[in-house]
This record gives structure tokens, C-alpha cells and sequence, in this order.
């Protein structure tokens, strides 16, 4: 699937509503002030410095990038894409939409779920 199907699929299906479809045993909705702790939160879970991350910006999707880039970014209150971030794959991540206040997941299973 080339690129420009691939977004326009992820644009129509995937990001709306995608919070949704996270199984709730391993999602964990943040509130906004706990949000802004989430980055040691996420490290003294075990998450490395560079995680790989799936976006709506064209830039960032696909990339690895320093978990605190990727999390000041998505923290930015003017931001208006959506961040899917593994920072342990399968195990730890996080997510973000553009509704800043509302809409921030934790994701985390534990080895041997």
C-alpha cells in the first residue's frame, strides 16, 4: 500500500475515535496534571530514550525520535495532530489526540499477559 493510501486509510478509520478501540484492561485514560508528569512516569516504567511513533503529522509518523521530543510535543496545547508512541513494544506506550484535555492514554501490559 503506498503512502498516500495508507494515511488516507489511518485518517478515516483509524484516527477517529481511535481511543475506542484500546483494550481497557491495558489503557489508562490520564488526566490532564497527571499528564504532565507522564515522562517519568513512562522512564520509571522502563521506557528508553528513543521510541517509535505513529502520527497524523507526516513528519513524525514512522519515526523514532527521543521520547521527551515526542512527549513536549505532544504536550504542546496548540498541537493539533495525534501521537501513537511505543516506547516498549507491546508492552508500554502512550497516546495523544488533538483534544488536549480529554483524550491522553497510557498503554501498558505486563510480560505474559
Amino acid at each position: 500500500m503506498d503512502d498516500r493510501k495508507r494515511r488516507a486509510q489511518l485518517s478515516k478509520h483509524c484516527w477517529d475515535r481511535f481511543d475506542a478501540r484500546f483494550d481497557r484492561r491495558y489503557a489508562r485514560l490520564v488526566e490532564p496534571k497527571v499528564f504532565q508528569r507522564l515522562l517519568p512516569i513512562l522512564q520509571a516504567k522502563g521506557a528508553p530514550q528513543m521510541c517509535y511513533v505513529l502520527s497524523t503529522d507526516d513528519d513524525l509518523d514512522r519515526q523514532e525520535l527521543l521520547l521527551d521530543e515526542v512527549w513536549g510535543l505532544a504536550h504542546d496545547s496548540d498541537q493539533t495532530e495525534n501521537f501513537l508512541v511505543s516506547c516498549v513494544p507491546g508492552l508500554l506506550g502512550f497516546y495523544s489526540d488533538h483534544e488536549w484535555y480529554t483524550n491522553r492514554w497510557i498503554l501498558e501490559r505486563t510480560e505474559g499477559c
